[in-house]
């Protein structure tokens, strides 16, 4: 028989037990995402890239219970499906590296050589229809310096490619207001 002071041990060491995991989950986590004292190198051991694509943009953390709760271009990316559009033909995402500076973006990743080629493709793809630029929060200065980048190595690159740079949530525009 366990009297009540035996099942509250029990119960305060699991809970304790929990929060060292908790822990060091968190640990591991900021451990992960973090980057070493140059500011722009993984730490030893680990690799952290972006997901490619439109599942790196969709939800935080897809799921039957979670999506609702994690979306970030999940419901507009649904929404053009649901008209016609088709992974990777006319419909495609770049996510970045959101920790590094776009200097490092290019030099480490080819991200705006990258994404200048996906752009191309998309208007190839379509027949030279010209491609809309959707971008959220800190990926709208992203793309700033993608149109910079592009204009840099050929002016009539925007004009030809680009047909609506579209913001959504631009992070410096909203902190403009708070002041």
């Amino acid at each position: 028989m366990m009297n009540i002071n035996d099942q509250d041990s029990d119960d305060e060491e699991e809970n304790q037990q929990s929060q060292k995991e908790e822990v060091a989950s968190t640990n591991i986590w900021i451990k992960h995402i973090s980057l070493q004292s140059d500011l722009i190198s993984d730490p030893t051991g680990i690799k952290v890239r972006p997901m490619s694509g439109l599942s790196g943009v969709d939800y935080l953390l897809p799921g039957a219970l979670t999506s609702f709760m994690s979306y970030v271009f999940g419901p507009v990316i649904n929404a053009l499906r649901k008209v016609g559009y088709t992974d990777e033909k006319n419909l495609d995402a770049a996510p970045y590296d959101w920790r590094l500076p776009p200097s490092e973006l290019e030099r480490r990743d080819e991200y705006f050589t990258k994404t200048m080629e996906k752009v191309e493709t998309l208007y190839h793809n379509n027949g030279g229809t010209k491609v809309v630029l959707l971008c959220h929060s800190l990926g709208c200065l992203c793309g700033e310096y993608l149109l910079r980048f592009a204009n840099a190595k050929d002016e009539s690159w925007t004009e030809k490619y680009i047909h609506t740079y579209m913001v959504r949530l631009y992070c410096y525009i909203e902190q403009m207001y708070k002041y």
